[in-house]
């Protein structure tokens, strides 16, 4: 695809207090901004900047996809901002990843609508080719879906989050998870442990021991 190879080998410096940051391998949206303005659905479309990028490493260990930004995400301007993300980053940590270092985050739907209104089919489809030309592109290791929305349209599959999880799938040949979104862990703490078990099972992935269990 034209543009991924600039993508891949664009290296970047900026200055920030403390001396120069490397973000040769950091993405802050541009793949997704490259991918949008090539889309003409997107283009139509009257968001109201409302748009909240992918952002991450661009040679992940771990591709995660969620639903849509969420109200603070929004105000932020940052997918899984807010409590959900603190909360993501202790789990990352405690399977020895961070954020910046082994996780690219995006969403199916990279906006909101006015008044909320639920995205057409063609919307869908068109931010499934958007995902799939970032998997495309980016190669992570692993694949790593939170929430039951996000599998029914790029899994097809219509079974609950907790029949879904614990179970690894394959999508564009790479190892698939499903697990809760940590908005759900906040509502239901008996939830954690199952996250844990899944997060335990991708870092035995991670790490070549392939213990699905």
């Amino acid at each position: 695809m034209f543009g991924s190879i600039l993508y891949l080998k664009n290296s970047i410096f900026k200055q920030k207090k403390g001396g120069m940051k490397n973000i040769e391998y950091y993405d802050n949206g541009e793949l997704d901004k490259f991918l949008i303005s090539d889309c003409e659905v997107c283009s139509l479309l009257p968001l109201n900047k409302k748009i909240v990028y992918g952002y991450g490493n661009k040679k992940p260990e771990i591709f995660m996809i969620i639903e849509s930004p969420s109200k603070i995400d929004i105000l932020n301007n940052k997918l899984l901002s807010g409590p959900p993300g603190k909360l993501m980053d202790k789990i990352l940590l405690a399977i020895k990843r961070t954020r910046n270092k082994s996780v690219y985050i995006t969403s199916l739907l990279k906006y909101k609508h006015e008044n909320n209104r639920n995205p057409l089919s063609s919307e869908i489809s068109c931010q499934i080719e958007h995902l799939n030309k970032q998997i495309k592109i980016i190669k992570p290791k692993i694949i790593l879906i939170l929430g039951n929305v996000v599998p029914k349209f790029v899994l097809k599959k219509e079974n609950k989050i907790d029949e879904l999880r614990g179970k690894i799938y394959n999508y564009h040949n790479i190892p698939t998870y499903i697990t809760y979104h940590p908005i759900s862990l906040i509502k239901d703490e008996k939830l954690k442990l199952l996250v844990w078990k899944d997060f335990k099972t991708i870092q035995s992935n991670l790490d070549n021991k392939y213990l699905y269990e």
